[in-house]
């Protein structure tokens, strides 16, 4: 899923008021969280994650692949727009299904992925 394919979503399921360039930043944000909690804690993950702004190409793939992407940044999206406009309701219920997604994905990547072995910095012999 790209930047804007997650946003025309999320825009489509939620009209809402708040610019591409702002839910980009809460995007930014999210990958982010995914790449330091649960990529970059297994091997294979690959430098830092740059972030998301204004300039970015709205066709850039998002971190997370099919199928867990729409559950992921849909109802993350949702849940920031809610948030953002007091609908406590809507948002505890996007924020619900948001978490059991990103559970969902968390659970699958540490499966698929092995993780990263942890040194020890001083042992006694």
């Amino acid at each position: 899923m790209t930047v804007r394919e997650a946003i025309e979503r999320a825009c489509r399921a939620e009209p809402n008021s708040f610019s591409p360039i702002e839910m980009t930043e809460w995007l930014s944000r999210l990958d982010s969280q995914i790449h330091r909690e649960i990529i970059a804690t297994h091997e294979g993950a690959k430098g830092e994650f740059a972030g998301y702004s204004g300039e970015t190409s709205p066709d850039t793939e998002l971190l997370v692949p099919a199928p867990d992407d729409l559950g992921i940044y849909l109802n993350f999206l949702e849940a920031e727009i809610h948030k953002r406009t007091h609908e406590a309701g809507r948002y505890n219920q996007s924020a619900a299904l948001f978490n059991e997604a990103l559970a969902q994905f968390e659970n699958r990547y540490n499966s698929e992925h092995l993780p990263l072995s942890k040194v020890t910095a001083f042992r006694f012999k």
